[in-house]
């Protein structure tokens, strides 16, 4: 493992030509990982992956650090680079925990053949989003484009709009009428689902939320969850429509909330009792 790091090198002419000193580095020695390779200098980083890539060396995408940014990554993993998730740890109990990185390799379209350690317990969900989130949704989507069928998204909240009682898991009370005019709305208007409530975030709740839509015939519409980045559900969605919107003809946000701001809220309907006959009939007239 080998990173530039701040204060390490003072010559001068060195720092000039930091992108010649990574790649003779790599080339030179048998290095796992380069750390955090954008932090502290502005290399050309396609090079440096291009002898990163003949050398088996992955490129980290750190925690903390400055980091690749989407395009780069996309564009390494055209030449063949691997890549690497960091905690950047300094305590055991950081062990792991890869953040803002887990997001970023998300979003950047990675699989778990493009991470060299994604094979451990801490990356069970990165197989999850593989296979649920960027691949089968995706593939649909794209069929769907192609034969010019409009696609819409519902962003859909739980407490106050499917769900009646969220105080923990065991005891979650789902609004039934709420479910079924659900199910309406999406056949009427063919949208796909992306789940925003935080319910997501807790063990298991993804998918006790799948397994309830399930039962309306609707886990085949639904795509995933909004981005676990820090930030405000409005940050969330607009993340998600960023990644998504080549595909994306309409999209509505259901939600007990108003404060998505100005351009987002001319896209709410605002639910705080369920989605009864009134919403539905809101959202499917915003859909066609």
């Amino acid at each position: 493992m080998s990173g530039y790091h701040r204060g390490c090198v003072n010559e001068l002419n060195l720092k000039k030509n930091i992108t010649e000193a990574i790649i003779n580095v790599i080339l030179k020695n048998n290095i796992a990982i380069l750390n955090h390779p954008c932090d502290h200098v502005n290399p050309d980083i396609i090079e440096i992956g291009r002898a990163a890539s003949a050398k088996n060396t992955a490129l980290e995408i750190n925690r903390k650090h400055k980091n690749l940014s989407i395009e780069e990554i996309k564009k390494l993993k055209e030449t063949g680079v691997i890549f690497s998730l960091g905690s950047d740890c300094h305590y055991s109990k950081d062990v792991g925990s890869f953040g803002a990185a887990y997001e970023l390799a998300i979003e950047s379209g990675l699989t778990k053949d493009d991470l060299i350690n994604a094979d451990g317990i801490a990356h069970r969900k990165m197989k999850l989003l593989n296979k649920e989130i960027i691949k089968l949704p995706l593939n649909n989507m794209k069929r769907e484009k192609n034969n010019n069928i409009p696609l819409n998204i519902i962003f859909l909240s739980g407490k106050k709009v499917i769900i009646e009682n969220k105080d923990n898991l065991s005891s979650i009370s789902f609004n039934k009428e709420a479910l079924e005019n659900l199910k309406e709305i999406v056949e009427k208007t063919k949208s796909y689902i992306i789940i925003t409530s935080s319910i997501r975030k807790v063990e298991n709740g993804y998918m006790i939320l799948k397994s309830e839509l399930s039962k309306y015939g609707l886990s085949e519409k639904l795509i995933g969850y909004t981005t676990e980045k820090i930030g405000s559900r409005r940050d969330k969605i607009q993340i998600t429509l960023n990644n998504l919107g080549q595909y994306v003809d309409k999209f509505i946000i259901l939600d007990s909330r108003d404060d998505f701001g100005a351009i987002l809220n001319k896209h709410l309907i605002t639910c705080n009792n369920g989605i009864d006959n009134i919403i539905k009939n809101k959202v499917i007239k915003a859909l066609l």
